[in-house]
């Protein structure tokens, strides 16, 4: 399942990092930095590597938490994602 390879691929390169919950269907892995960290000031960096996300701050009414993000599992290869995991890892 393309979940289950982005979920094992963000446990194996980024665990230390992120907390998440696997998804049991849908189109979308939410994630959150254990450490505090503003995602759309990263996702400039993420973008040099070539990943976009959606910062979890957009989808907020009120006290948004900045260390949230959306990745989308629908339409990328399990080889795209690991590729993606990565420049994720190295946008830090």
């Amino acid at each position: 399942k393309k979940c289950d390879a982005l979920a094992d691929a963000l446990e194996s390169r980024l665990g230390e990092h992120l907390e998440f919950s696997r998804p049991k269907g849908g189109m979308f892995l939410w994630a959150r930095f254990r450490e505090p960290r503003n995602c759309a000031e990263w996702m400039k960096k993420t973008l040099e590597q070539g990943v976009v996300f959606v910062p979890g701050e957009f989808f907020y009414a009120d006290n948004p938490d900045h260390s949230t993000f959306r990745l989308s599992f629908a339409t990328a290869t399990e080889e795209q994602m690991h590729e993606a995991v990565a420049r994720l890892k190295r946008a830090l």
